[in-house]
């Protein structure tokens, strides 16, 4: 029995998903992308995008689970902007209290972010959880009032208060990562380690092309996006 060595990091369907995802975030970003690289068309995009559902048809045999790849998915996303979000209302409460450092660390305690910013920030879902739920309470109506008074946006304030139930949910539907595969076959070990080399590929030359933009080469990044998707529960 032929046996093909696996040349990327993580279980096959984590690869799968992990590199769906970073063509999706190319087909999002396709346009500028283009512009830098002729060849680089949605069809091209697309193309790719099905081979990585045939992959996970033919080999793994998870079609009938496509809910569960899309609630990955969505759980990577939620997170993202979750923590865009939290990010965002941080850094303002920071900057419209800097004369007032009393009051700016008693309600980024109140908000969750002294106790779980910082692990929330690296992606760990556990205290991102956490900071959600203590957001969520911690933002009384005199607190928004005060928070908006000083220019945060409350359509901010509201996602923030509404990703917690959402986040819930896709991390409930994420166990397909738990899954192992070690008895597919060798012409599908080749066929994973193909998408893995083209994805990554395409990964390093658009990270390249936002090398002054580390939000976007982090959505170009095999390994933060894995990182992501294997989080803390």
């Amino acid at each position: 029995m032929i046996m093909i060595k696996r040349i990327y990091k993580g279980k096959d369907v984590e690869m799968l998903t992990t590199n769906d995802i970073m063509i999706d975030n190319a087909i999002a970003d396709q346009v500028f992308l283009s512009s830098k690289r002729s060849t680089w068309t949605i069809e091209f995009f697309t193309g790719i995008k099905t081979r990585i559902g045939n992959a996970f048809t033919h080999y793994l045999g998870i079609d009938s689970d496509a809910q569960q790849r899309l609630a990955t998915k969505t759980l990577y996303a939620l997170v993202t902007s979750a923590i865009d979000d939290l990010s965002e209302v941080k850094i303002q409460i920071g900057e419209d209290y800097k004369s007032d450092k009393p009051r700016r660390n008693e309600l980024l305690k109140l908000l969750g972010y002294t106790a779980h910013f910082n692990k929330a920030r690296a992606k760990d879902q556990e205290a991102l959880v956490e900071l959600l739920a203590h957001f969520k309470t911690g933002l009384t109506e005199e607190i928004k009032t005060e928070l908006t008074a000083k220019g945060t946006s409350t359509e901010t304030l509201d996602r923030i208060v509404g990703y917690a139930e959402p986040l819930k949910q896709a991390n409930e539907t994420q166990e397909i990562l738990k899954g192992d595969s070690k008895g597919v076959s060798a012409e599908a070990v080749t066929e994973f380690n193909a998408i893995y080399s083209e994805c990554i590929s395409i990964g390093k030359i658009a990270s390249n092309f936002h090398k002054g933009d580390s939000v976007m080469r982090d959505k170009f990044s095999y390994s933060k996006i894995l990182k992501s998707l294997n989080a803390a529960p």
